[in-house]
């Protein structure tokens, strides 16, 4: 869920930036343009906590013990 979040907002702020190209305001192109590399790198960590939570349920030999796992993951990929 968290990961669709992210990706979504990451498009979003893909599209605003792609419609506000044309305005010479240089304030809304640095705000469009740090959400959009946020949101970026957000998906990015959120696609490797998603790969680690996968190999952990899939390895026999790493199990997850970590009852807070979701939470310290979800400080990690929005960057807290």
């Amino acid at each position: 869920m968290q990961f669709s979040i992210s990706l979504l907002l990451c498009g979003v702020c893909n599209l605003i930036g792609f419609h506000r190209a044309e305005v010479d305001n240089d304030v809304i192109c640095l705000v469009v343009g740090v959400l959009t590399h946020y949101f970026t790198l957000s998906t990015l960590a959120w696609m490797s906590v998603l790969a680690q939570h996968v190999y952990c349920l899939m390895g026999r030999e790493v199990q997850l013990k970590d009852k807070c796992f979701l939470l310290k993951a979800a400080f990690v990929a929005w960057g807290e």
